[in-house]
């Protein structure tokens, strides 16, 4: 348990906290969150919902709500496996801040962010962490679940910061005349992207979302977009694979496909609740994109006659 944290104010102003505003679960789990007695320095740690409800006081819904929120938000991501939670910046600014180059291997904090490492469940937020932090951390090992479509792992941005870099970039790198690709965006890097656009274009606009009728909430398309696209990365080849098997193209339609599919699954739409302690879960854009989840829904429709 840390007895002390550091809390930005700019939580409240930044792209995070505009996401969140206007939701108080939100606010109030991401808030939690940050100052848990269960985090560690590194804000990736165990952390079942029933933690988060009866130390906030909010009910398990309103916490199962919040949590929910707190991820579309680009906050955190949740592993229901494991029951843990990954703070995307709390590390940035609890150890991190201000860094560009690696801690020396003799600074005390090493030892302690390697430890809190090796606790972590072998999970992909234990991949995600060193996706993003590994490069920081002498000795870190490395993430078992690396794409080959993602680019080198940095640091989680700010939408603000973001949306600078971009600028910056386009400065440096205005696109050609002919429409060419600048030179900063490679075609994996583009291929994902697009990938990516065509996965969350075909989810907000199937049945499963709220918006259509279903129990899911919709995705904002400009939030949390880099750790989007490594969520969906993870899935790119298995996606493929069946696609092939199938005999069409892996594209948007594809997508389409895949998410009524989902819809036709009783727990994963949200029609049927889980067992204990995930009474009020309900699937989102990540889990639906998890390779295990591609690989259910692919199988289950292949045997029904649907695939």
């Amino acid at each position: 348990m840390r007895d002390y944290n550091r809390i930005s104010g700019s939580f409240w102003i930044g792209g995070t906290g505009k996401a969140l505003r206007g939701d108080p679960e939100a606010q109030l789990v991401a808030l939690y969150l940050m100052t848990s007695p269960h985090a560690n320095m590194i804000g990736v740690y165990h952390c079942p919902l029933v933690y988060i409800a009866h130390e906030t006081g909010l009910p398990l819904e309103g916490a199962s709500k919040g949590l929910q929120r707190a991820i579309e938000g680009g906050f955190c991501t949740y592993d229901e496996d494991s029951e843990a939670v990954f703070v995307h910046n709390f590390a940035r600014y609890q150890v991190f801040e201000g860094l560009d180059e690696p801690l020396s291997p003799k600074d005390n904090r090493v030892k302690a962010i390697l430890k809190a490492i090796d606790q972590i469940a072998e999970s992909r937020l234990k991949a995600d962490f060193l996706e993003v932090y590994g490069h920081l951390i002498p000795g870190a090992p490395k993430p078992r679940d690396a794409s080959p479509f993602e680019a080198p792992s940095k640091p989680l941005r700010s939408q603000e910061q973001e949306q600078e870099q971009e600028q910056e970039q386009e400065q440096k790198n205005p696109p050609t005349p002919q429409g060419g690709l600048p030179a900063d965006e490679s075609p994996k890097a583009k291929a994902i992207t697009s990938i990516t656009d065509d996965a969350v274009a075909a989810f907000n606009a199937s049945k499963l979302v709220k918006a259509n009728g279903g129990l899911l909430a919709g995705v904002n398309p400009s939030v949390g977009r880099e750790l989007r696209q490594r969520q969906v990365s993870r899935s790119v080849k298995l996606a493929r694979e069946t696609a092939e098997a199938m005999g069409i193209p892996f594209d948007r339609a594809w997508w389409d496909g895949y998410f009524d599919a989902c819809y036709a699954d009783d727990f994963i739409a949200g029609r049927r609740q889980g067992g204990r302690d995930h009474s009020n879960w309900i699937a989102d854009f990540e889990y639906l994109v998890r390779p295990k989840t591609v690989d259910q829904v692919y199988r289950r429709a292949a045997a029904e006659g649907y695939a």
